[in-house]
């Protein structure tokens, strides 16, 4: 198949692309191998100028027609296009203006008071919220096998929870930009991350475009798309506050950061999902750590 001759042919067989592989309508694309190592390091062509490595400014999605050329596939062949479930009311297209919005504003800090009890208060995690779908829609999204027998590094859990699913890994998956704008097409998703040195991460997006960015530890350095509801929420958990060094004394910021997630997506994390077989579903998820000469896949 040859690459589209003209700018206007080339937009017309992005556009069809793009119907094709917008959620809740005919398919949407199995991130492969191939074609996420295209995504973060591509390869230009005429009628797609990749400003932003992130997505196809054009369709603002992957792939449009012409890096799909590069491979030798059509929208139409593609193997790694998989059917999706009927379209809900927030997976609905919509206009540009308008935006994907869940969850209550009830969630509180001592909603998850529990977490200072449980196993994993110290250990390293990356919790992730996600809106309205299915743990068999998170394992067909991200391309992954179930296996019950699967443990170890990049092991992630996933189970059903209030409002959609949530996933569980000792690890960063859930903070890995091809990771979240994966699962956040059509829908919302919140992941918090603690690493090894304690190091903590908070990362919302929304239809594959991250809203918020921030250190529950020191809230206050956030990026937003919306600083002003930020503003309130994080006044209302309590995560602005001033540190003094003499007392070093710090506020259940994970508590907050949790709360947050669920005032953001309406999924609601329970105590029973961190205890053994509280997830029943478990794969690897290694293949999204992968990337040339060793580097670190980048962050969302």
């Amino acid at each position: 198949m040859s690459v589209p001759e003209s700018p206007e042919k080339a937009v017309e067989a992005i556009a069809r692309v793009d119907a094709l592989h917008r959620l809740g309508t005919v398919a949407q694309w199995r991130p492969c191998s191939r074609h996420v190592t295209q995504r973060r390091y591509p390869r230009g062509c005429d009628d797609c100028t990749f400003d932003d490595v992130r997505t196809c400014p054009t369709c603002r999605m992957w792939p449009c027609r012409t890096h799909l050329a590069l491979y030798g596939e059509t929208e139409e062949d593609c193997g790694h296009r998989i059917p999706v479930d009927p379209v809900t009311d927030m997976t609905s297209p919509r206009p540009d203006d308008t935006a994907v919005v869940a969850g209550e504003r009830e969630a509180t800090t001592d909603a998850y008071a529990w977490w200072s009890r449980s196993q994993w208060v110290r250990a390293t995690f990356c919790l992730t919220f996600m809106a309205h779908l299915t743990p068999e829609e998170v394992l067909r999204r991200l391309g992954l096998t179930e296996d019950p027998e699967q443990q170890g590094f990049a092991t992630v859990e996933i189970g059903s929870a209030t409002g959609g699913s949530i996933m569980v890994e000792c690890g960063h998956a859930g903070i890995l930009r091809d990771v979240v704008l994966t699962l956040s097409a059509g829908t919302l998703i919140a992941s918090v991350e603690r690493n090894v040195n304690h190091h903590s991460r908070f990362v919302h997006a929304v239809d594959g475009h991250v809203a918020t960015r921030l250190d529950p530890m020191f809230a206050h350095w956030s990026d937003s798309t919306d600083p002003e509801r930020l503003k309130e929420d994080l006044e209302e958990l309590g995560m602005i506050w001033d540190f003094d060094p003499e007392r070093e004394v710090y506020r259940p910021y994970i508590e907050g950061a949790l709360a947050l997630a669920e005032r953001r997506t309406g999924v609601r994390l329970e105590p029973h999902h961190l205890r053994p077989g509280g997830l029943p579903h478990r794969a690897s998820i290694a293949r999204y750590y992968e990337s040339p000469e060793g580097t670190f896949p980048e962050l969302a």
